[in-house]
């Protein structure tokens, strides 16, 4: 079984040259992009007994800690995850080691 984390968290860095018309988004479109990457991944990922539960990370209000337990190989999670997190517009980091945190 594959177990991955990630810190998930939201940056504004400006348009780009693939989203060219990209705004900032507002406090509650930060939240709203952030707790539904549960269920968006969960559209993605082609795992049926993946287990994608996401919590807060530390104190980090703009972050959460996402942890994907699944039968689908490491670069399979890694593909979907950066999916995911491309249609939601936030950033996402692999971790290392997956820290304590407090649920949600």
């Amino acid at each position: 079984m594959t177990v991955i984390a990630f810190k998930i968290f939201y940056r504004f860095d400006g348009p780009t040259k693939d989203a060219p018309f990209r705004e900032e988004k507002s406090a509650e479109e930060i939240v709203a992009a952030l707790e539904g990457i549960e269920d968006a991944l969960s559209m993605i990922i082609d795992d049926s007994m993946a287990s994608i539960p996401v919590t807060k990370f530390q104190q980090e209000q703009n972050s959460r800690l996402l942890v994907v337990k699944s039968t689908l190989s490491e670069a399979d999670v890694i593909a979907a995850v950066e999916k995911t997190l491309q249609g939601l517009d936030i950033y996402g980091t692999k971790l290392d080691q997956i820290p304590t945190a407090k649920v949600k």
